[in-house]
């Protein structure tokens, strides 16, 4: 997995602060394969970026800052 495709992921959602996507909807908005889509996803939860909801919609979590630097342990999901 890229750093360029979780930078541009993570840049869409600090953007649009209200985007909820299922794994199904970031494919085709990103125009990514399954594999990498749901690697990229996989690690931006597992690090803390996105959340995960019980209807299948990965957003930012509600205690993300209102504005984060890149520097926030992006690295650690390439």
């Amino acid at each position: 997995m890229s750093m360029d495709v979780a930078e541009r992921i993570m840049s869409e959602y600090r953007q649009f602060r209200g985007l909820r996507l299922t794994k199904r909807q970031a494919i085709r908005l990103w125009a990514l394969d399954e594999h990498e889509c749901d690697a990229v996803l996989r690690s931006l939860v597992a690090g803390g970026w996105l959340c995960l909801d019980s209807s299948g919609q990965y957003a930012l979590p509600h205690s993300a800052p209102s504005v984060w630097g890149v520097d926030r342990g992006l690295e650690a999901v390439a």
